[in-house]
């Protein structure tokens, strides 16, 4: 429990700074020497039932709901697996937009992104071993690149949403953040897949051009470059033009979250609208006033596209892609777009983000690898083999690292 307790000590010494904590968990479970994830520090997205806890997923117009009775399906997972839960990590309310105050672990002017912006700071800032957090647009990949870590979102389905608080059924994705990829893979591998797949042939991966990226920072493209490079010593890398067009997808998947939000927080709007934010009570009228075969048409869009795609990229073992057009926006009033990542999220493969090195401003920089749905093992393979190549930064945030005695390696 050395661990542990180290873990409550650094929580104690930044937090306050920091703001990743709503809440600490009692520590009563017994010890799991044998167990895959024994010794390993686990923080929660309050979105996520913890027996005891209420879930308030960042929103005052939950102020009075009880504590839950029992842990959550992914949570009863890690303590099986033999990790300790130590708290409840902020969220943007309802898992939406409006943010939080927390900050990022590299820069506290910088957001960490939202909505898992919790997670992505305790772990960037070496608090926990590694974090849940949940994806319906770009909750979970946009983070781990804004704050130094690595994230897997796995294929839609893999992980039970039983005891999560949903936003959008049609895509709400749970998923781990680590400090590094080979240690969020092993995670993930305990809870899912086992151990990555072994390539019997040499991987093929897809890189879409540059023009794909209009809006991107000339360093994230520099490091995009270098990525492919270090990727083609180990599969055989294809230059493609774009796989899609991004925008149909895009407006699609919001009239889609904005409908099956509204089904699923209407009632909290029609009582308690004024104690929610801009963006989410926009988002919940939103869903309100779309004519259902609208949304119906929204689907279908969104249906053919994933067909197309996976088909499309048959021949391939992956995708690389950016999940960020740049580094972390130096604010705390916005989480940054996810234009990137939401037709990856809409088409339901597993998702991981690699970090990479900092930027001009001592910013993280990531890139990310996708692949068709059900390919998570494969997909983990090379990126356990891909990150080792590219990642060169530090254990934990320089900003967090300066205030902490001592973070434990992961060993």
């Amino acid at each position: 429990m050395a661990r542990v307790s180290a873990a409550f000590a650094r929580i104690r010494r930044i937090d306050h700074e920091l703001r990743a904590f709503v809440a600490l968990a009692r520590l009563d479970g017994a010890d799991r020497p044998d167990a895959p994830l024994a010794g390993r520090t686990v923080a929660i997205k309050d979105v996520i039932d913890i027996a005891g806890l209420p879930t308030l997923a960042g929103s005052k117009a939950r102020f009075d709901v009880a504590p839950a009775e029992t842990d959550a399906a992914i949570v009863r997972l890690l303590r099986n697996a033999g990790a300790t839960v130590v708290g409840k990590t902020k969220t943007t309310e309802l898992a939406t937009m409006d943010p939080t105050d927390t900050t990022n672990p590299y820069d506290p002017s910088c957001t960490p992104g939202g909505s898992s912006s919790g997670s992505a700071a305790a772990v960037g800032a070496g608090l926990v071993d590694f974090a849940v957090g949940t994806q319906t647009a770009g909750s979970l990949c946009r983070l781990a690149a804004y704050c130094g870590v690595a994230a897997f979102k796995p294929s839609y389905g893999v992980l039970p949403t039983g005891g999560m608080l949903p936003l959008a059924p049609s895509f709400d994705t749970l998923g781990l953040m680590a400090r590094k990829t080979g240690h969020v893979i092993a995670a993930m591998g305990a809870l899912t897949f086992g151990a990555p797949a072994q390539f019997k042939v040499r991987p093929r991966v897809a890189v879409p051009d540059r023009d794909w990226y209009p809006d991107a920072d000339p360093a994230l493209l520099a490091h995009l470059d270098d990525v492919r490079a270090a990727l083609a010593t180990f599969t055989d890398c294809v230059t493609m033009p774009a796989p899609f067009a991004r925008t149909p997808i895009i407006t699609a998947h919001r009239e889609i979250m904005a409908a099956e939000a509204f089904q699923v927080h209407g009632h909290t709007l029609a009582t308690r609208a004024a104690l929610m934010g801009p963006r989410i009570r926009q988002l919940l009228e939103t869903g309100r006033d779309l004519a259902p075969a609208r949304v119906e048409a929204a689907r279908a869009i969104v249906d053919a596209a994933r067909d197309t795609v996976w088909c499309e990229l048959a021949a391939f073992d992956a995708v690389l892609t950016l999940p960020i057009p740049a580094s972390a926006p130096r604010t705390l009033a916005s989480t940054g777009p996810a234009d990137y990542l939401i037709p990856w999220t809409a088409f339901h493969g597993p998702l991981i983000v690699i970090p990479g090195r900092l930027d001009a401003g001592s910013m993280p920089l990531a890139t990310m690898l996708a692949a068709r749905p059900g390919a998570d093992a494969s997909l983990a393979a090379i990126a356990g083999a891909l990150a080792p190549l590219v990642d060169r930064l530090p254990e934990t945030a320089p900003w967090a690292a300066a205030k902490l005695t001592e973070v434990p390696a992961w060993t």
